[in-house]
């Protein structure tokens, strides 16, 4: 599970509405409620119910193709090579603050996830995907993690934080932006974390 701190730091909102579309009523009228309850407005309910992903009809073909380009590859559209930015470009961007600290609706749905690997016997891990030393390293963005370091405590599960990895996130090749990896950063870093998982998770072959 991605363990991002900005993430829990973040009132509860529809962040992106493909999320809905393998959804039912249900889940939506749910969504809506915590939307509600987050200071939600109107006009949320008429994007859940009624206007989300309707321009996906009409350009999914497209859509698909680019979409798993981009996945495929890493980035954004268009980089060259799968290559990152500049190191100056990186130090342009500007930081997001710590917000209004963690947040209870986002730690409730860390520690149910953690609840339900446990009903299903699964092995959960908690991975924080490496950021740009910039904003790694800022004050804010420790402090947030440190919580949320100390709220998972409780629940089962493994953080694999990025400072466990064998990754340099100083190297501005590896990031698009300050929190996403380019496609050699992203093939770095799983390649570390393959590596740092190797002595706990059986190789498939093996477990058949």
């Amino acid at each position: 599970m991605d363990y991002y701190p900005f993430t829990a730091a973040s009132r509860v909102s529809l962040s992106d509405t493909r999320l809905l579309l393998d959804t039912d009523t249900k889940f939506k009228i749910e969504l809506w409620e915590r939307l509600k309850s987050s200071g939600g407005k109107s006009s949320s309910l008429y994007e859940l119910f009624v206007s989300a992903n309707n321009a996906l009809v009409l350009w999914w073909p497209a859509y698909i193709t680019v979409n798993r380009s981009r996945n495929r590859h890493g980035g954004l559209i268009g980089m060259k090579k799968n290559h990152g930015t500049t190191k100056a470009r990186l130090d342009a961007r500007p930081l997001f603050g710590k917000r209004d600290g963690l947040q209870e609706a986002q730690l409730a749905a860390f520690r149910r996830i953690a609840e339900m690997a446990d009903e299903h016997g699964m092995r959960l891990y908690f991975l924080e995907i490496p950021k740009y030393s910039r904003l790694s390293n800022n004050s804010d963005f420790i402090e947030l993690r440190a919580g949320m370091d100390s709220e998972l405590s409780a629940v089962s599960g493994r953080i694999i934080h990025a400072a466990d990895m064998d990754f340099d996130d100083n190297n501005p090749d590896y990031f698009t932006d300050l929190v996403h990896l380019s496609g050699i950063g992203a093939n770095t870093y799983t390649k570390a974390l393959m590596a740092n998982l190797a002595a706990e998770v059986p190789r498939l072959d093996e477990a058949e």
